[in-house]
């Protein structure tokens, strides 16, 4: 195990040592909380996500589980995933997942279904009901409500929060529970349309926008989101009495301008029923007004010259930096952005806040399958320079490297798989360019045209020793090329259909070789 870096020094800012199998139970410990049915069909779901076609017999097989079992758990998928759905055919069992839907879509339905997370969105909402109440809402029995909340607290003490019963609510590590709420809705709701009204997200969006730029930071449509969230979170749990762990000095030296809003304040009250206040502001807010939140990037440096931990952490980021930028042979120096981003996010990246579904880990997935090649030496790098850390804090910061990094995603551009297309009319060449501007404009992928020129005098035999495709003007042209289509002196509609069709059969071949098996 390395020695202290700047990496695990940093985690140590809010007292938690990332380097702990605790992170990785607690990170497992919300899919936990469903109940063994639940869990049985998220783990039905996510074989079926991660295969093609397979029989429920070797499902049945491979998950302990019977193929009676199996069969009425596709029945209440069905149910309640739809539009997704799971089908039965003669190849097996596949995940059928329409162009509008997707995988995240999958998980957030589950979620919405499971009485144990309705149960917790309730409380959110409805804390000192008594448990008859709660049963009458949730159209449960007492006794179904009582094991449940027994199980559930089984599994959330592992993450040191449970449900209190007297009165009904949820107790614990406070920053916790947020992180458990923030990343519920989230979930439920990407934007938490289901759950914060209009006249709600009107007024938090109008206080996220301006204490943001209070402090100095810039906010795009998807930061405005998941702040909202944040806030009306920490809103909710203030209400009813819970707050986090923060020296009270420093909330007495923070004093915002918006308290000067007379119509915000006023129009903040109405809706949410408690005053705007400085003390408020800077437990909602307190997110970015910690010690050690960086704004911009003097701002960032300031903070290392002034803190040995927050120094070895900026090391540790031009460490890995570095490192990557030698191993793939890039520029380094488009990284200002990246750098801060990193500062301010591995600080508590040992954090989870998602419950089923890790954006950062399906983006990590993903990419490892598609560069096999890059993305190993990204990963290794970053686990030399990190050392022993949470899962979490590895995907979040893989997803950052390369996202984030201009010169990298250059690379990324250069090496992606491209289609190589001849065209070859008897026309003229002239004709065949105008053709070829054309394709470049409606095609979406890399491509490289070759013409035949005068003087190859076999242009059929030339074209197709390296290409993908061949489009050409004469019809029944027989020849080896992996997809031939026959176009129109003007391609039609349908011509351009047929192209860009066989451009995405071509790719698709590509990105699966590359990918290899699943």
């Amino acid at each position: 195990m390395r020695k202290f870096n700047g990496w695990s020094m940093a985690l140590y800012i809010e007292g938690r040592n990332s380097n702990s199998k605790m992170t990785e139970k607690r990170g497992a410990g919300m899919r936990s909380v469903l109940s063994k049915r639940d869990l049985r069909q998220l783990e039905f779901l996510e074989l079926l996500m991660n295969c093609g076609p397979v029989a429920l017999s070797r499902i049945s097989e491979e998950t302990n589980y019977p193929i009676r079992t199996l069969s009425a758990d596709i029945k209440q998928m069905n149910a309640y995933l739809w539009p997704i759905q799971v089908v039965t055919g003669a190849e097996g069992v596949t995940l059928e997942i329409p162009p509008g839907s997707s995988i995240r879509e999958a998980y957030s339905l589950l979620l919405r279904q499971s009485r144990e997370y309705q149960l917790i969105s309730y409380l959110f909402f409805n804390e000192g009901k008594t448990q008859e109440e709660i049963a009458e809402d949730l159209f449960i029995g007492v006794s179904t409500l009582r094991r449940m909340i027994g199980a559930m607290n089984h599994a959330l003490q592992s993450r040191d929060m449970h449900i209190h019963s007297a009165p009904f609510r949820v107790e614990g590590d406070e920053s916790r529970i947020s992180q458990l709420y923030i990343g519920l809705f989230s979930e439920l709701s990407y934007d938490g349309g289901s759950l914060i009204t209009a006249r709600e997200r009107e007024t938090l969006v109008e206080l996220c926008a301006g204490m943001t730029e209070e402090i100095g930071m810039k906010l795009n449509y998807p930061d405005l989101i998941r702040i909202t969230i944040w806030v009306y979170v920490r809103l909710g749990r203030i209400k009813h009495g819970h707050h986090t762990n923060y020296a009270k000095e420093e909330a007495a030296y923070f004093q915002s301008k918006l308290i000067e809003n007379a119509a915000l304040c006023e129009k903040f009250y109405s809706v949410f029923g408690v005053p705007l206040t400085n003390e408020l502001l800077f437990e909602l807010f307190r997110l970015f007004l910690r010690k050690g939140f960086a704004k911009n990037y003097g701002h960032m440096q300031a903070i290392a010259a002034a803190s040995s931990v927050h120094r070895l952490l900026l090391a540790g980021i031009d460490e890995l930096i570095g490192r990557v930028a030698k191993s793939l042979e890039i520029s380094s120096k488009d990284t200002a952005p990246l750098r801060l981003d990193l500062f301010n996010i591995t600080q508590f990246a040992d954090q989870p806040t998602h419950i089923l579904y890790c954006k950062e880990k399906v983006f990590t997935e993903g990419f490892m399958r598609s560069h096999g090649a890059i993305a190993p030496i990204i990963r290794k790098n970053i686990e030399t320079v990190l050392g022993q850390a949470s899962s979490s804090a590895m995907y979040e910061i893989f997803y950052l490297l390369v996202t984030h990094w201009p010169s990298l995603i250059e690379k990324l551009k250069k090496e992606a798989p491209g289609i190589t297309i001849g065209l070859l009319f008897d026309s003229d060449i002239e004709h065949a360019q105008m053709i070829a501007d054309i394709i470049r404009q409606y095609s979406k992928v890399s491509l490289q045209i070759m013409i035949p020129e005068l003087e190859d005098m076999n242009p059929v035999s030339m074209l197709c020793k390296g290409i993908d495709l061949l489009v050409t003007d004469i019809p029944e042209l027989d020849t080896p090329c992996r997809e031939t289509v026959c176009i129109q002196e003007y391609p039609t509609s349908r011509d351009w259909r047929n192209v860009l069709l066989a451009e995405e059969r071509i790719y698709r071949q590509k990105i699966m070789k590359a990918q290899g098996p699943a």
